[in-house]
């Protein structure tokens, strides 16, 4: 296999094994000295003559600034689709400032706040990255009109903004691509995950890691149901999962749910309902 690391990636380096057909690739990065996270994404191509790409890395590394690890942060897309107004699922107890990442700041204050949105003074298809600092509490898509729910296409990480709840987070938020794991212990107050993907068909994968965190989680009921770009279930998933009761629906109608390995539902041991939980699935 060929390992393709853009230029502007010169801080990841790889060394790489191989046995028969089976390869193992092991990436090292440099130290973060910026003041900002940094991400690269780099592709696998197969060297069988095809040049066929057969896989995609995606490495981000978090600034040694704790205020900015502690940023909630977002890849938004402004269009037409969206008449460039973007809007973000902020809810709960909110006093935060929102950095849209054209120049513009903003300050969010008081309970239940569900129109946190920001129109973008541009003609064309652009993509900001938007941070968030101070408090969000929870996050809960269900209050954004349909036509607003094109415009996060991903969440580069979770940040420390003392959520307690990611129930319908991204509920029919069709664009979301990608979503980081929790590394920081963003859900480790977190109870409630029902719904929190539901309907974000273009999602791409669920991270291993995503729930580190997640001992106080109890309802997983539909998280995931209608991802129906999710191929695969990560091994051990839920090994964190403990206190979850409630796993009804929750991969329900993902159409190309393939992969389930013997360890994918490892940790869920207090469940109690379960009943559809891989209803509609191939």
């Amino acid at each position: 296999v060929k390992v393709a690391i853009p230029s502007e990636a010169s801080w990841v380096t790889y060394s790489m094994t191989s046995s028969g057909n089976e390869y193992k690739i092991t990436f090292t990065v440099a130290a973060n000295t910026s003041s900002n996270r940094r991400d690269a994404t780099i592709d696998i191509y197969a060297t069988d003559g095809t040049e066929e790409k057969i896989g995609v890395i995606q490495i981000g590394q978090l600034s040694p600034s704790t205020d900015n690890a502690k940023m909630m942060v977002f890849e938004v897309r402004a269009s037409g689709i969206n008449d460039y107004d973007v809007y973000l699922p902020l809810a709960g107890k909110l006093d935060c400032y929102v950095y849209w990442g054209d120049g513009q700041t903003e300050r969010f204050r008081g309970d239940n706040y569900q129109f946190v949105h920001h129109k973008y003074n541009v003609d064309k298809s652009t993509v900001f990255e938007v941070q968030i600092s101070g408090s969000v509490t929870c996050l809960d898509a269900r209050e954004i009109t349909e036509y607003y729910k094109y415009g996060i296409i991903a969440v580069k990480q979770w940040g420390m903004t003392g959520l307690t709840s990611m129930g319908d987070a991204f509920r029919g938020i069709w664009s979301l691509k990608s979503i980081p794991a929790d590394v920081l212990g963003s859900f480790a107050n977190v109870t409630n995950f029902g719904g929190a993907f539901s309907g974000c068909s273009s999602l791409q994968e669920i991270p291993y890691g995503l729930f580190n965190y997640g001992q106080k989680i109890d309802d997983l009921y539909s998280t995931f149901s209608g991802c129906s770009s999710i191929q695969s279930i990560p091994a051990r998933l839920f090994e964190n999962c403990i206190s979850v009761k409630n796993t009804a629906m929750t991969f329900q109608n993902c159409r190309e749910l393939r992969t389930l390995s013997s360890e994918s539902l490892v940790g869920l041991v207090s469940v109690t309902k379960a009943t559809y939980m891989f209803s509609g699935c191939n």
